[in-house]
C-alpha cells in the first residue's frame, strides 16, 4: 500500500530571490537610514517566506477549510505589498539622500569659496589702511608746508608795510639816482610775481589735501560695502548648509525608525 503523499512545497520567486528560497538582496546603501531600512525590508522577506511555508499546497490533504487557504492568501498579497511599498519608500528616501548630499557638499564648497574671497577682502582693505596711513602722513605734511608758506607771506607782508606806505612813484621821486629808482621798481615786480606764486602754491596744496581726503573716503566705502556683502552671502551659505545637515539627518533618523517599527 503506497504511503501518503509528501506535501509539495512551492516558492514564490520575489525580486531578489535564489532558486534556494526566498530572499531579498539589496545592494549596500550608502547611508546608514538606508541600512535600517533594508533590515525592515528583509524582516518582512522573512515574513513572506513564512506565510507560504505554510500556505496550502495542491497536494494537500482536503480536511482543511477553503477559508484558511483564501486567509492565508490574503495575507501573502497584503505581505508582498508592504515589501513594495517600503521598497519604494527606501528608494524614494535613498535618492532624496543623495541629492542633499550631492547638495551639502556644494554648500559646503561654496562656503569655503566665500570664505577665501572674505578673507582676500579683509586683506585688501588691509593694504588699503596701510595706504590711507601714508596719505593721512602726506596730508600732514602738506598742511605744515601750507602753514609754513602762510608764514613766510605774511612776514613778506609786513616787511613790505614795514618799508612803509610810499609809493614807488614818490620813491623814484626822491632818489637821483635813475638806476636806484629802476632797482626799486623791479623787486616791486617781483615781490608782486613772488606773493602771487606762493599763493598759487598754497592754492594747489589745499586742493591736493581735498583730493586725498575724498580718495580716503571713497576707499573706506568701497571695502565697508564689499565687506558686507562677503558677510551676507557668508551668512546665507551658513544657513542653506545647516539646513540641509538637518533635513539630512531627518531623513536618517525615518530610516532607522521606520526599520525599529518593523522590528516589532
Amino acid at each position: 500500500m503506497p504511503g501518503p503523499k509528501k506535501a509539495a512545497h512551492y516558492s514564490v520567486p520575489v525580486p531578489g530571490s535564489t532558486p534556494g528560497g526566498v530572499r531579498l538582496g539589496r545592494p549596500r546603501p550608502r547611508a546608514q537610514g538606508g541600512a535600517w531600512a533594508a533590515r525592515g525590508v528583509l524582516l518582512l522577506a522573512g515574513a513572506l517566506a513564512l506565510v507560504i511555508w505554510v500556505s496550502p499546497s495542491p497536494g494537500a490533504p482536503a480536511g482543511r477549510p477553503e477559508a484558511d487557504a483564501r486567509k492565508a492568501e490574503a495575507e501573502l498579497q497584503s505581505v508582498k505589498a508592504e515589501i513594495e511599498r517600503i521598497t519604494r519608500e527606501v528608494s524614494a528616501e535613498q535618492v532624496e539622500r543623495d541629492q542633499l548630499t550631492t547638495e551639502l557638499k556644494s554648500a559646503e564648497l561654496s562656503v569655503g569659496k566665500v570664505r577665501a574671497a572674505l578673507a582676500e577682502v579683509r586683506r585688501e582693505r588691509a593694504e588699503r589702511a596701510a595706504r590711507r596711513a601714508e596719505l593721512a602722513a602726506e596730508k600732514h605734511q602738506r598742511e605744515g608746508e601750507v602753514r609754513e608758506k602762510r608764514a613766510a607771506l605774511a612776514g613778506q607782508l609786513r616787511a613790505a608795510y614795514t618799508i612803509g606806505r610810499q609809493e614807488p612813484l614818490k620813491l623814484l621821486l626822491n632818489q637821483k639816482d635813475p638806476a636806484l629808482a629802476g632797482r626799486i621798481f623791479a623787486y616791486y615786480g617781483y615781490f608782486g610775481r613772488a606773493r602771487a606764486a606762493q599763493i598759487r602754491l598754497i592754492e594747489e596744496d589745499v586742493q591736493r589735501i581735498a583730493e586725498l581726503e575724498g580718495e580716503l573716503d571713497a576707499e573706506d566705502q568701497q571695502l565697508a560695502e564689499l565687506e558686507r556683502q562677503q558677510r551676507a552671502q557668508l551668512h546665507q551659505l551658513e544657513l542653506s548648509r545647516v539646513e540641509r545637515s538637518h533635513v539630512l539627518a531627518s531623513l536618517e533618523a525615518q530610516s532607522h525608525t521606520r526599520a525599529q517599527n518593523l522590528e516589532r
